[in-house]
């Protein structure tokens, strides 16, 4: 019985977008091209976008990936053939008592998996009526499920901001002239509201109440 050897991938560098030049420049270009547009999209589009986000991730950020390793932008980690395919991701956080603690996040073979689940997720929160309350835990829920999975090498914090955006303009929600898509709205407490929220999701939903806590007259 014939054996065959499974190729081997080459593994990228690390993606540290402090080293690209002008990073921080082509980031706030990038999000306020996309956002206008997502929100004049149909509604059909805007969930396609939440369901997928690929596309868009790939438009903002294939500027900024490593040289050699355009793949970066628009590809999730544990993508089979890619530089990405054994790509584990930390997340780093400072507790309560004031330490800096990590956790490493969902393994680079379940993430398809668990973003086909979140798109479920979505998709279904997208075809019920909610009143803006029910609304808001819901988007929580995907906004902190999406930061668990952490699908891309970077990037995933910008990308559930404008996630959260483009979910409360559906919900008729208004956004706060504060809330920004880069570089973000908040320091360390979101790491410790999102480590915390298996057990206590009150504490994320009341983070985003500051942002996302009136709701629009429409």
């Amino acid at each position: 019985m014939a054996h065959h050897r499974k190729k081997n991938v080459r593994l990228g560098p690390r993606w540290n977008l402090k080293e690209r030049p002008n990073a921080t420049l082509i980031l706030a270009n990038g999000y306020a091209a996309v956002l206008p547009k997502l929100i004049a999209s149909s509604r059909t589009s805007k969930i396609a976008f939440l369901t997928d986000t690929r596309r868009i991730h790939k438009r903002i950020f294939h500027r900024l990936t490593p040289d050699g390793f355009e793949e970066y932008a628009g590809t999730y980690r544990g993508e089979p053939g890619t530089s990405l395919e054994r790509r584990f991701a930390l997340i780093r956080y400072r507790t309560a008592e004031g330490f800096m603690a990590e956790t490493r996040l969902v393994h680079p073979s379940r993430v398809a998996s668990e973003m086909d689940r979140l798109a479920t997720y979505i998709a279904e929160t997208f075809s019920q009526e909610w009143n803006a309350e029910q609304y808001l835990w819901r988007s929580v829920r995907i906004f902190a499920h999406f930061s668990h999975i952490h699908p891309y090498l970077n990037g995933n914090g910008q990308t559930s901001r404008l996630m959260m955006h483009v979910m409360a303009h559906l919900g008729g929600i208004s956004v706060s002239p504060n809330w920004s898509l880069h570089v973000r709205p908040y320091g360390n407490g979101v790491g410790y509201c999102l480590q915390s929220y298996p057990s206590n999701p009150e504490l994320l939903f009341s983070y985003f109440k500051r942002w996302f806590g009136k709701w629009s007259a429409e």
